[in-house]
C-alpha cells in the first residue's frame, strides 16, 4: 500500500491507498478486472472516524461506469476544492472499494469482444464476492456495502442491489475464478440510472411521443409511427407490473397513457418544484408549472409542455434501435457479433439489411435488468435504495427510475425517490445528502 493524504475543508484526510487489486483468479483482461481500495489510516491505530471503527465502517462501492463502457477504478480527487465520491467517502470514516469493469468495446487479442453483457455485472458481483470472501482479515464490514453510479453505472448499482446471489450469474463467476462467496449488496445509490432496457423505449416514447424535432433529433413521418406504436404499448406493460403508491393507490394507465401512473410520475416533479421554489430558486422559465392561485405553490404541471420543455434527445427506438446502432445494441453485441438488438419490436421493425442481429440468449437481456430480480426468491435484494433522475433529464424517461424504485418499496424495502429540479443527465451532485442518508440506513437499518 502507499499512504496518501489529501485536504477538505482545511482538514487532512490520511488514508492507505491499496490499488491494482485483481479480484477474480482468472481475469480475461487484467486492465479491467481490478479493484482499488482505500482505508482511512485511523482503522490501522484503532482509532475511529465518524463513530465507525475498523470492524464497523461500512464500505462504498462506486463504479465509474459510463455508456456500458468499460470503466477504470475511481481514485481520490479534489478539484476545484471539490472533493470527489471516493475522498467525501475516506472523510466521512467509509472504507472505498473501487472496482474497474469491463465494457461493451473490450476486445480480446484475437480480436474478440469480452466485454459484452452481462460483463459488468459480472466483474461487479466478482468484487462483492472478493470483499465477502475477505471481510475477517480486511477493514470494512462487507455486510454494509453500499454501491454507487451514475447512468448506465446507476443502472448497474440498482443491479447489483435486485441480483445478489442469483446462481444466472455464477457460470461466468466460476469461470473467472470469482471468490466463492456472497455477492449481495447492503444498500444501493443510483443516479440517472439508464436501466429496464427491455421496456425503456416504450417508456421513452410515453414522455416524448408528439415532439417531432429538437436540437438533437428530427424525426421522418416512419419514426413517427414507430412512436406512436411504443407509445401505444406502455400502458399494458405498466398495468401488468401491478405497481402502487405508498397509500396503496393502484398504478395504471388508459389506453391514451393517462391515469394514477401519470398523476404519480407528475407528483414527483410537482413536489422538485415546490422544494426549488422555497430554496428561493427562480422558476419564471418553467412555464409547464401550475400554480394554486392562492398559495403560489406549484399544484400540477402540464405534462405535454414539460416534455416540450425538456425535449427529447434521441429518436424512437431510443435504445433498441431500428438501425441496430445504439450503445445498448453493442452492449448486446456477442464474442462475435458487435451489435444486437434486444426487443422482439425493435427486431420486427429493423432498418438495416440483417434482421437476423437478434440476441439468441434472450437470458443474457433478463440478466440486466434488475426488475427482473427484485422480489425473486432466487436473488438477495438489498433493503435500502436512493435513486435520483433530474427533472431536465431527457436521456430516459422519468418513468423508468421510478418503476423500479416502486417496485422495490412495494416490496417492503426502503427507498428514498426524487427528481431533483432542473438537474441534467449528472450524478454525485449531493454528496453530503447521500452520506447522511448512508449513515442513517447503516446506524438505523437493520
Amino acid at each position: 500500500y502507499e499512504s496518501m493524504s489529501t485536504t477538505v475543508d482545511n482538514k487532512e484526510i490520511k488514508y492507505r491507498a491499496f490499488e491494482y487489486i485483481p479480484y477474480v483468479a482468472n481475469p480475461i483482461d487484467i486492465d479491467q478486472q481490478y479493484m482499488n481500495i482505500y482505508v482511512p489510516e485511523e482503522y490501522f491505530n484503532n482509532g475511529t472516524v465518524n463513530g465507525y471503527t475498523t470492524q464497523t465502517a461500512p464500505i462504498f462501492m462506486p463504479n465509474a461506469v459510463g455508456g456500458y463502457m468499460p470503466s477504470q477504478a475511481m481514485t481520490p480527487k479534489v478539484e476545484n476544492g471539490k472533493p470527489n465520491s471516493v475522498v467525501y467517502a475516506l472523510s466521512r470514516g467509509y472504507v472505498v472499494a473501487a472496482p474497474a469493469t469491463r465494457g461493451r468495446t473490450n476486445k480480446a487479442s484475437d480480436g474478440n469482444f469480452i466485454g459484452k453483457a452481462p460483463a459488468v455485472i459480472v466483474d461487479l458481483q466478482a468484487a462483492t464476492a472478493y470483499l465477502h470472501a475477505n471481510d475477517s482479515t480486511m477493514p470494512g464490514n462487507a455486510n454494509r456495502i453500499i454501491t454507487n453510479g451514475t447512468s448506465a453505472g446507476g443502472a448497474v448499482s440498482l443491479l447489483q442491489g435486485a441480483a445478489g446471489n442469483s446462481s444466472d450469474f455464477q457460470p461466468y463467476l466460476q469461470a473467472l475464478g470469482a471468490a466463492t462467496a456472497a455477492t449481495n449488496v447492503y444498500a444501493v445509490s443510483a443516479y440517472a440510472p439508464i436501466t429496464n432496457l427491455d421496456a425503456a423505449d416504450m417508456a421513452y416514447e410515453w414522455s416524448y411521443n408528439g415532439i417531432t424535432s429538437s436540437n438533437k433529433v428530427s424525426m421522418n413521418h416512419d419514426d413517427v409511427a414507430y412512436s406512436n406504436l411504443l407509445n401505444e404499448h406502455f400502458p399494458d406493460y405498466v398495468n401488468n407490473l401491478q405497481l402502487h403508491d405508498s397509500v396503496g393507490r393502484v398504478l395504471k394507465l388508459d389506453k391514451n397513457g393517462n391515469g394514477t401512473f401519470k398523476n404519480y410520475v407528475k407528483e414527483f416533479i410537482v413536489a422538485a418544484a415546490n422544494k426549488a421554489q422555497a430554496k428561493g430558486t427562480d422558476l419564471s422559465k418553467h412555464t409547464y408549472l401550475v400554480r394554486d392561485n392562492k398559495t403560489g405553490t406549484i399544484k400540477d404541471i402540464n405534462w405535454e409542455a414539460y416534455n416540450q420543455f425538456v425535449s427529447r434527445s434521441k429518436a424512437p427506438g431510443a435504445f433498441d434501435s431500428r438501425s441496430n446502432d445504439s450503445g445498448e445494441n453493442n452492449l448486446f453485441g456477442t464474442s462475435t457479433t458487435d451489435n444486437n438488438h434486444f426487443t422482439i419490436t425493435a427486431a420486427l421493425h429493423d432498418t438495416t439489411s440483417n434482421p437476423e442481429a437478434y440476441v439468441q440468449n434472450a437470458k443474457v437481456v433478463t440478466m440486466m435488468n434488475p426488475m427482473n430480480y427484485l422480489g425473486s426468491p432466487a436473488a438477495t435484494n438489498a433493503h435500502f435504495y436512493r435513486i435520483r433522475y433530474g427533472t431536465a433529464d431527457s436521456n430516459t424517461s422519468v418513468a423508468i427510475p421510478l418503476i423500479v424504485g416502486t417496485r422495490a418499496q412495494n416490496l417492503g424495502y426502503k427507498v428514498d425517490m426524487a427528481t431533483p429540479f432542473d438537474v441534467n443527465h449528472s450524478g454525485d451532485y449531493d454528496l453530503d445528502e447521500l452520506f447522511n442518508w448512508m449513515d442513517n440506513i447503516v446506524k438505523n437499518g437493520r
